[in-house]
């Protein structure tokens, strides 16, 4: 019995290990005129974006997403003492910011520059920039 539950739970971590993150356009994003918007991360396959604006969709694939030590947070686990407990500042994913700058494509040409950011254990937000310089705010669930 042991046996089957070991191999299950086994099971269940190397399918949720992999499968990555798909977050999904806020419902409030900040833009009215962006109404479809999917942001995946992590697992397997290469991080994705997609965007419909204005009638248009655009989408990126294979960006980079850049992993960086949040230094707050360390400082703040250094102060108190309490997470200290042999965790070397980084080491412990709470301490780590993400972004990406995704260029998003449109099938007749147009180009939308995205930044996001976000903390460990957050959902991806920003802005994305439009060949003339309109900025589109993004939140992500």
């Amino acid at each position: 019995m042991n046996t089957v539950f070991a191999i299950v739970g086994l099971a269940a971590l190397t399918l949720t290990g992999c499968a990555g993150h798909t977050h999904a356009l806020a419902p409030a994003s900040g833009n009215p005129s962006v109404t479809v918007g999917t942001f995946s991360h992590e697992g397997r396959e290469a991080p994705a974006m997609l965007l419909e604006v204005g009638g248009r969709r655009f989408t990126a694939q294979g960006f980079a997403i850049r992993r960086d030590t949040n230094r707050s947070v360390s400082q703040q686990h250094d102060s108190r003492s309490r997470r200290h407990s042999g965790i070397a500042a980084g080491s412990d994913s709470e301490h780590y910011d993400y972004s990406a700058n995704p260029e998003l494509r449109a099938a007749d040409g147009a180009v939308l520059r995205c930044t996001l950011t976000w903390p460990a254990r957050q959902a991806p937000a920003g802005y994305c920039e439009r060949d003339e310089g309109t900025r589109i705010a993004v939140r992500f669930e």
